[in-house]
């Protein structure tokens, strides 16, 4: 049934955290890909209220490198409070690396990468990657190299 180290990891944490203490084991699915579906969906990331932590999530697959959480910020022109807060929240998604001093964020493994970049294809949120990647561009060109 479980065909993935992974699956098993980013589960034992929700089950650590209760995350699914009303939700019946038996009706874990099969596959990690299925289960990030139904984690996003549990997280409620489709709501309207979550939107902020859609662009932060998206913001470091479309950055596709290890990135600051203050330059998520600064991308998102929000503050890093609210940041770190998202990335608290997904915190068994991110690895964190050390580069030049700066704690960087990445997507932990590649199929999590994998999962947000097959959400790029979806109707609803392709106007969000569009607004992900318009803010990156400005941020891009406003830093100077």
């Amino acid at each position: 049934m479980i065909d993935n180290f992974m699956y098993l990891v980013c589960l034992m944490d929700a089950l650590m955290k209760d995350e699914y203490k009303t939700f019946n084991l038996n009706q874990l699915p099969p596959k990690l890909e299925d289960y990030y579906v139904l984690h996003w969906q549990r997280m409620g990331m489709t709501e309207v209220e979550n939107r902020f932590k859609v662009l932060v999530i998206y913001t470091i697959k479309e950055i596709q490198t290890p990135i600051p959480k203050e330059a998520i910020a600064d991308i998102l022109e929000t503050d890093i409070d609210a940041v770190e807060t998202v990335l608290n929240s997904w915190y068994q998604y991110f690895k964190v690396e050390m580069i030049e001093e700066e704690m960087c964020y990445n997507f932990y493994h590649l199929s999590f990468r994998s999962y947000i970049e097959s959400r790029q294809e979806l109707e609803q949120d392709k106007s969000i990657f569009k607004e992900v990647n318009e803010r990156n561009f400005q941020y891009l060109n406003s830093v100077s190299f």
